[in-house]
């Protein structure tokens, strides 16, 4: 006999279910965007990367190649570039007296506001229009709590309201990335005719 057999069938589902969560926890863990490099063509790599997997990918690393995604040019040539623009009639660069390479540095993205800490009271829009008696909604078709856009929203005066707030029958198609537009625009009318009554 072997041991499948030995087991009672709530201990055989029980196993059945716990490898069928393990299998994509693993994966997910373990397997990273280098699998779907199918081709030298960069649109047919993210195609690839389409779905599920990247949806989770993007969450957890929050990274963009800056170099791929952004021009950029060498410092030395920035430092002339720079240099040639804020001069002018009047202006005179004389050896080190003005040493203005100590504030150009290339260097890859900062931190979104949205990611940084203590980024709660920021004066925006939403302020302006909440002292003139409007009220503020953060409204999206997706999940809010992806790039932490609901914890930013909320600690600005934004009431939120996201996928979790849409009912099936306001949902038309979705997908991993979020409601459709059509869906996110029906939502959007009904949260403004509600606070309008």
């Amino acid at each position: 006999m072997t041991w499948p057999l030995l087991l009672t069938p709530g201990r055989r589902r029980l196993a059945s279910a716990v490898f069928a969560l393990a299998l994509p926890c693993l994966c997910f863990l373990f397997l990273d965007g280098r699998f779907a490099q199918v081709s030298k063509n960069g649109y047919s790599n993210e195609v690839a990367m389409n779905g599920l997997y990247s949806f989770g990918s993007a969450f957890l690393n929050n990274e963009l190649p800056y170099d791929k995604f952004y021009a950029s040019i060498e410092p030395e040539a920035a430092f002339k570039t720079v240099r040639a623009a804020l001069a002018g009639p009047g202006v005179e660069f004389t050896g080190a007296g003005l040493d203005i390479t100590r504030r150009i540095k290339r260097r890859g993205p900062s931190a979104s506001i949205i990611k940084r800490p203590d980024n709660g009271g920021v004066f925006s829009w939403d302020s302006v229009m909440a002292e003139r008696g409007y009220q503020n909604k953060f409204i999206c078709g997706r999940h809010g709590y992806f790039d932490n856009m609901n914890a930013f929203f909320s600690k600005n005066g934004f009431d939120i309201v996201d996928r979790v707030d849409f009912t099936k029958d306001e949902i038309t198609f979705a997908n991993i990335w979020g409601v459709c537009d059509g869906g996110l625009l029906s939502k959007t009318i009904k949260e403004a005719d509600k606070n309008h009554a």
